[in-house]
This record gives C-alpha cells, sequence and structure tokens, in this order.
C-alpha cells in the first residue's frame, strides 16, 4: 500500500466505508503514529467478534487480537475463523473481511452484483445524427409556381405576335361594349320619340353594327358618327 494513501485509508475506515458488512459505526480509529508510518483501529463483525487490525505501507492490514462478545455458536466460530488468520498481512481491508467474517462475505457479494446490475441497466449515450429537412407541399408549390412564371415570361417574349392579336381582340370587345352601350342609351332616348323615328333610328343603327361585326367596309360612318349626328339634330 503507497504511503500517500494510509491516513486517506484510516479516514475512510472511521467514515463508516465498511459498515455495509460490518457492525455500523463501530470502527474507530484510535492511532496515528506518523514516526512509525501505522495506523491501528478495532471494528466488530456481524457475528459479534470484536477484531483488532494494524495498518501500515510495509506490511498492509493485519489482525492483532480478537475476542468473541457472546458464546453463541456464530460468534465462537467465527472467533476462530479471524484466529486463524492473526498476524496474516492482506493487501487491503476487502481482503481481510472477507477472509474472516462470512456475513460480510454475503453482504459484500449482494453490494458488488448490485453494483453491476446498475452498471448494465444504465442506457448508453448515443450518437445523435441530424438530417436534412425533406421539402415541403408549399415549398414544393412555390417552386413550381415560380418555374411556371419564369416559363410563361419566356412564352411572352417569344410570342410578340400572338400578344399583340390578343390586345387586339380586347381592343375590339371594348369598342364592340362601347357601341353597344350608345345603341342602348340611343333606344331609350327614341322610346320619347315618335314610333317613325325611333324605327329609323334602330334599323340604321343596327344595319350599322352588323356590318361592323361582319367586317363591311362600304360603311365609312360608325355607330358614334350616327348617334352623335342623330342627338344634335335640331
Amino acid at each position: 500500500m503507497p504511503i500517500r494513501s494510509l491516513n486517506d485509508e484510516l479516514d475512510a475506515i472511521a467514515n463508516g466505508t465498511f459498515d455495509y458488512g460490518i457492525v455500523p459505526g463501530s470502527a474507530t480509529v484510535f492511532i496515528r503514529d506518523k514516526i512509525r508510518n501505522m495506523g491501528r483501529f478495532d471494528l466488530t463483525l456481524l457475528e459479534g467478534v470484536l477484531v483488532v487490525i494494524d495498518v501500515s505501507p510495509s506490511q498492509g492490514f493485519m489482525v492483532t487480537s480478537c475476542s468473541a462478545l457472546s458464546s453463541a455458536g456464530l460468534s465462537v466460530s467465527t472467533a476462530r475463523t479471524v484466529q486463524s488468520h492473526m498476524n496474516a498481512p492482506f493487501d487491503n481491508l476487502e481482503s481481510l473481511l472477507l477472509s474472516i467474517s462470512p456475513v460480510f462475505c454475503q453482504r459484500f457479494q449482494q453490494l458488488f452484483i448490485s453494483k453491476c446490475t446498475t452498471a448494465s441497466t444504465k442506457p448508453s449515450t448515443s450518437t445523435t445524427t441530424t438530417l436534412s429537412a425533406p421539402s415541403t407541399p408549399a415549398s414544393t408549390a412555390y417552386t413550381s409556381s415560380t418555374t411556371n412564371s419564369v416559363c410563361g415570361a419566356s412564352v411572352i417574349e417569344g410570342g410578340g405576335v400572338s400578344t399583340n392579336t390578343d390586345e387586339d381582340q380586347r381592343q375590339q370587345q371594348k369598342k364592340q361594349h362601347d357601341d353597344d352601350f350608345l345603341i342602348d342609351q340611343l333606344l331609350r332616348k327614341g322610346q320619347e320619340t315618335s314610333n317613325d323615328n325611333k324605327n329609323t333610328i334602330d334599323t340604321t343603327m343596327i344595319t350599322n353594327r352588323e356590318n361592323n361585326k361582319n367586317g363591311d367596309n362600304m360603311t365609312t360612318k360608325s355607330p358614334k358618327d350616327d348617334i352623335n349626328e342623330w342627338i344634335h339634330q335640331p
């Protein structure tokens, strides 16, 4: 046993490190000899035997005396076992107590099995792997919409003729809507006049509108011109 660990060993014994296998609180250190570099303590076994043990770095642990505290069979038989190991050196106190005390040996095995079971049931630490999140439907939809917008822009840029045709159609539809609106206004105004004027105006306006729809270019006046002339008649 290293010299530097002598005081630590005596402190551990006095603080009840081995109380699980001996009478709790019975270990008492009464000699700490720094000159001779040794210590002495006594303790009581659970079998009812008082033992005195010397400890030194050079010789380790050894029993120097023992005494049975009762006349019970277990106490007497244990005292005989201790006497058979008198002055025998041991490297540590556990080995000495395992050799002289059957009850300590049983408690020591139970403690050892309990520690092993606890160690084996502890959950193992697993390495956490961070995975990239899969693309969501929302992000996919956004990507698709963006792609369609870009593709649509490319189609419009490459199809100037088609765009112009659509614009012409929209202009024609707007012009037709304006003509229809003026004709409706004319019909309402015609209801306030005579039936003859109304029939003449209606026939003229409808004929002009039909000619415009059929692409007849013979009539140079537009429905707007006819309506304006009729409205401003004296």
